[in-house]
């Protein structure tokens, strides 16, 4: 009985191993090398030895029964080809343009020097910021959760982050902090 169930076994066995060899492997064309772009070399340096090109193996389908497994996914690398060596290249001069005065729709918005008037407001709006949101934090009596405790630590870290700002004369950065941390507070204060 146990050789009958081994015969069968081997024949099940065969029949999957046999099932399987059925698919042939797509032959692909061979990838034909980009042309390569020669400059002339610099007169001033030497010239270097040329390395023969790695020739090609020979490709038979006499060996079907030894098929390599192909890679599923073939990354390519991508190297940037230079047209021209580094002493050629550019050698037409262009000509030094003054600072051009950017136009009045710039895609990023209107930048700011901070030394004028309203760089001075600006400032004094921020300081007034800062100010107002401590002294909300402070106005808070309430007992506060584990999560409104973390929050205030964020706000105050922004109003630590704003002074720094402000020290630093980034009034747009430290605008943009305090604003956060007030934010934050009426948040808070909302609950």
């Amino acid at each position: 009985m146990s050789s009958a169930i081994k015969v069968a076994a081997l024949g099940v066995l065969l029949a999957f191993v046999a099932g399987c060899r059925h698919k042939k492997q797509p032959i692909l064309p061979r990838q034909t090398q980009a042309p390569v772009v020669t400059a002339a070399p610099p007169s001033s340096s030497p010239e270097l030895p040329t390395v023969p090109a790695p020739e090609a193996p020979n490709v038979s389908e006499a060996k079907p029964e030894a098929p390599h497994p192909k890679p599923k996914h073939k990354r390519r690398k991508t190297t940037p080809t230079k047209t021209e060596s580094p002493a050629e290249t550019h050698t037409e001069t262009i000509p030094a343009q003054a600072p051009a005065v950017p136009p009045s729709n710039s895609p990023i918005g209107q930048l700011s020097t901070g030394s004028d008037q309203a760089g001075a407001e600006s400032r004094a709006e921020t300081v007034e910021l800062i100010n107002s949101t401590e002294k909300g934090l402070d106005g808070l009596t309430r007992p506060l959760s584990t999560e409104e405790q973390e929050t205030v630590t964020q706000i105050r870290a922004f109003l630590v982050k704003a002074r720094g700002a402000l020290t630093a004369n980034d009034l747009d950065g430290a605008h943009t902090l305090a604003t956060k941390a007030r934010v934050l507070l009426d948040e808070l204060t909302k609950e």
